[in-house]
């Protein structure tokens, strides 16, 4: 059967198919090859009502929305798009314009927050700084920046508003963040395809795939 992960309980393993798993909610995500991927489609058939939403393989040029993360294979790895959602929505809140003026970097060294001056929006601040530290999960640029911003969480001020639209100038221009997750190792040198499969409906039958906390 499948084997639990250690440090992610939603993560699985069958290591006798070369076959990886991660379940979020009643999303699967599966990770192995063309003949690994239809005997587990088969398998998780037999237990649920599935919604196959889409196959990739390595060098086409489709996409698959995952958790709003877009996921493509390419001939060089997987690629991982960050959701851009959230950076529109911290450049409005932030009252900035598309065509207001960027910068190359979230924050500099001289710039890191300090507690001084008068009191801004703390509710608007604490939202932008949460949808950073959201958005920082995927990208490490916006580590530093998140954590900074996060220092003054419990009391804003117009220093932490500055700081916070540099980050927002910051977005202006790379909102949009692509980046490699896995490149052709050999553990990936076999891969032809990544299935997203979601469960809809009533279990029919013995459960032969993973749930969320257990291997089967």
């Amino acid at each position: 059967g499948f084997t639990q992960g250690i440090s992610n309980p939603c993560a699985f393993l069958r290591k006798t198919r070369d076959t990886r798993v991660v379940v979020h909610g009643d999303d699967f995500t599966v990770l192995g090859g063309e003949i690994r991927l239809d005997w587990f489609r088969g398998n998780i058939s037999k237990a649920w009502t599935v919604k196959f939403r889409q196959r990739l393989h390595r060098g086409a040029s489709e996409a698959v929305r995952i958790l709003n993360r877009v996921l493509q294979v390419t001939e060089e790895g997987i690629e991982y798009e960050a959701d851009q959602r959230h950076a529109e929505i911290i450049i409005r809140d932030i009252g900035l314009k598309y065509n207001s003026n960027s910068l190359s970097i979230p924050v500099s060294q001289a710039q890191q927050v300090q507690s001084k001056g008068d009191m801004v929006n703390d509710t608007m601040y604490r939202a932008i700084v949460a949808r950073g530290n959201y958005m920082a999960q995927d990208r490490t640029d916006m580590q530093y920046t998140a954590k900074e911003l996060s220092r003054t969480m419990p009391k804003p001020d117009e220093t932490s508003y500055a700081c916070a639209k540099r980050l927002g100038r910051y977005l202006l221009a790379f909102g949009q963040c692509r980046r490699p997750v896995a490149g052709p190792e050999p553990g990936l040198r076999g891969l032809r395809g990544l299935a997203a499969l979601s469960d809809r409906g009533e279990r029919r039958g013995p459960l032969q795939a993973p749930r969320p906390g257990r291997g089967a």
